[in-house]
Order: C-alpha cells, then structure tokens, then sequence
C-alpha cells in the first residue's frame, strides 16, 4: 500500500477542519486501498496471460503523485468510482482487517480495566485472576472482568471511626459504611452490590442501577483489603422470618414463622479470599455492632439463599433449618 509522508499528512489534517477532516482523510484511507488493489489485479493478469491491462505502470505512477499534492475536492469526486470499484472480496478482505484492529483494540481495553486478564481468547482455567468458578462460562467470566472495577477503592480514605475491626495480620479492614447517600464510601457499596448482582446471576431487569442508593435502614459492612473490597454484608431490620425445612426433593418447604430480629440481606466474599472465614467475621461484627448489638444467631434471618451460601447458614447458625424472610431479589424495594 502507498505511505504518505508524515510531514505530508501533518499538512494534510492541519488544512482540514472539523467533520469534512475526517471524511477526506476516510477517502484516502480508500483511495490507497483501491489502488494497492488495482495493482494485485494487474500483478495477477500479467502472470496468467497476455492480455493487456487498462492500467498500466505509467497511470499508476501518476496516480501516486497526483494522490500526494491533491486537494480535498479531488477526493469527494472520485470517492464514488473507488467505491464501485470495491467487490465483494474486497469488501471481506477488509472486514478481515477492521475485525482484527477492533480485538486489538478490545484486548488493550480489557488490560486496563484488568491487569491479569490476558486476552480475550484465553482458556478459562488459565485466567490467573481467580475471581471465577470453572462452571461460568467464557462469555460470562468476560463480563466480570469487565466490571471488576467496581471493586477497587484505592482512591478511598479509611476513617478511623469506620473501622469496626481488622485481621490478626491487619491485613483487612472491616469497616461500617456510613448512612448518608452522598458518602463516597456509600457510592462504593452501591457499586458492590451491582458487581454482586452479576454474580449472584440476577436478571438485567433486577440488578442494581449504579446510582441507586441504598435505604437508609440498611447497614452495609465491607472487608477491604489493599484498597479492593473482598467481602460484603448488607443487614436490614426484620421482624417475621420462616424456618427453611428439609424436603425429599428440590422443593423449599417453610415452617411457622418465627420472630427475628436482623435479616441479612446479601451476604459475599470474593471467590479467592473464601475458606478463610471471612464471611463468618463479617456476620460476628455484625453481632457485636448492629443495632443494640450483641445479637444472638437466633435473632437473625437470611434472605435468597444460593445454595452455597445456604449450607453456610446452616453452618454458621448450626441449625439445618435456617431462617428466612421473603425479599423481592431485587435490589429496588
């Protein structure tokens, strides 16, 4: 393909202005194409057989220097003939190349967003991040590392009053969020809550919209560590929760109800940081700070259970019939 000069293509964009700018400079992208084009053509007739060319080296020698010195008009009038020149191979030799330029582009985004994240065709199993379980599937552990963003906190300060409590090592940080909407902090944690909601699975029409806030009644507790938030606790007040009793099949039976006091609304812990007792941390501090404090585990409620989080209630609460209350999944009511 032909190159113009840089100090020629400074001249050129310094001569155009605004939106005709960059449809000029679109026709010479074309004008370039089709003439490397003609050239294979004629290339490939020559070889093949003695027909004579209706381009010969002369023309194409007069098109370059006529390409370099010409003024913005030439092009708008032969855009059409260089457009009709254009067949369907070359139309797909050039989607070829727009495809290949925009997953460049895609895998230098997703580096940004996400350090560890290697490219976009990299096995699931290799991803070094692990932020995922092997059922996902490749489309949707993509989506989460491109929301993984919601998690960091670097520009975040810890007050002091926030901290409720750390880690042996004070490694994490175990702070309470405050109430009020305009809080940094409380922003953070409606961000949590979405990144949450495309774990959990939830459907678009009841995730989390990133400027909902939060009600004020909720109290939110997070675990950070080195300015990422790697666990979370929402808790509400609640009154009436229903025993979730076993069954012979994957049916839910509920028994009497039964009075409570605290629900915990969502509970999460990073994939990489499970098995470490985080989420049983995050429930005691919630024992010892909410409300009057000091709540018993008998005064507490779970709201949707996943069945992973189901077996930990049960663990936490050591009873196999666990509490629950009924909560839209939806984080707007």
């Amino acid at each position: 393909m032909l190159e113009v000069t840089s100090k020629r293509k400074i001249l050129f964009k310094r001569k155009l202005k605004g939106k005709e700018s960059m449809e000029i400079i679109s026709l010479q992208r074309l004008a370039l194409q089709n003439y490397q084009l003609e050239k294979d053509s004629h290339s490939l007739v020559s070889d093949t057989s003695d027909a004579s060319s209706s381009v010969s080296q002369e023309l194409f020698e007069n098109f370059q220097k006529q390409l370099l010195i010409a003024e913005p008009s030439w092009f708008t009038k032969k855009s059409k003939m260089y457009k009709g020149i254009l067949n369907n191979a070359v139309i797909q030799k050039l989607k070829i190349e727009e495809e290949g330029i925009e997953e460049e582009l895609e895998r230098d985004a997703l580096k940004i967003k996400h350090k560890y994240f290697m490219n976009k065709f990299t096995d699931k199993n290799q991803c070094s991040c692990y932020c995922h379980l092997n059922t996902w599937s490749a489309a949707f552990i993509n989506k989460i590392h491109n929301h993984l963003w919601l998690l960091k906190c670097e520009k975040l300060q810890i007050m002091e009053e926030m901290v409720i409590g750390r880690s042996v090592a004070n490694t994490i940080d175990y702070i309470k969020v405050p109430a009020s909407d305009r809080e940094p902090w409380r922003q953070k944690a409606n961000q949590v809550v979405r990144f949450m909601d495309l774990v959990c699975g939830f459907d678009e029409r009841f995730s989390l919209p990133l400027g909902f806030c939060q009600p004020s009644q909720r109290q939110i507790y997070l675990a950070v560590m080195k300015k990422d938030v790697i666990g979370c606790v929402i808790v509400e007040p609640v009154s009436m929760a229903y025993p979730l009793l076993e069954s012979d099949n994957d049916i839910q039976v509920v028994g009497a109800e039964c009075e409570v006091k605290w629900g915990i609304n969502r509970i999460w812990v990073d994939l990489g940081y499970r098995r470490r007792g985080l989420a049983s941390t995050l429930l005691k501090i919630v024992q010892t700070d909410v409300g009057s404090k000091n709540v018993r585990k008998e005064d507490l409620a779970f709201s949707t259970l996943t069945e992973d989080a189901k077996y930990f209630a049960q663990a936490y609460l050591n009873t196999r019939n666990v509490p629950i209350y009924v909560k839209s999944p939806s984080w707007k009511q």
